[in-house]
This record gives structure tokens, C-alpha cells and sequence, in this order.
């Protein structure tokens, strides 16, 4: 396996990883070892996903940015 196609998990595991911060009854996948396999620059990232101030804010995120469709 190439290093580049190796990194490509690195994202879905961070959102499990950022998941398990969530009350279990809104979790969909229950995942303990997801941080702990995570370079420590993306354990810090999920680490501070943990306030729900953070988490809130980076979510409202793509809605800030991206431009609407109109397509209502």
C-alpha cells in the first residue's frame, strides 16, 4: 500500500473519533480506539472537539462558507 492511499483514512477516523464526544444515544458508530490511532496534530483537533461550543461552530461551518444553490 502507497503512503498516499494509507492517509486516506485519516478522515473518516477523525469524525469517528470526534463522534465518540457525542451522548451515546446520538452516536452512530462506537468507536474507542479511533483517537488513539490518530497522529497526535489530529488528536488534538478531535481533542478539541470535545467542548460543544467547538463542535457547534465548526458544524455551522460549511453553511457559512459555501455559497446557497438556490435549489429550493
Amino acid at each position: 500500500m502507497t503512503k498516499e492511499a494509507a492517509k486516506t483514512g485519516i478522515g473518516p477516523t477523525v469524525l469517528v473519533a470526534i463522534e465518540q464526544h457525542f451522548p451515546e444515544n446520538q452516536r452512530i458508530i462506537e468507536d474507542d480506539l479511533a483517537f488513539r490511532i490518530l497522529p497526535f496534530s489530529m488528536r488534538a483537533f478531535v481533542w478539541l472537539m470535545r467542548f460543544n461550543s467547538v463542535r457547534a461552530g465548526w458544524s455551522e461551518l460549511p453553511r457559512k462558507t459555501l455559497p446557497e444553490s438556490g435549489a429550493e
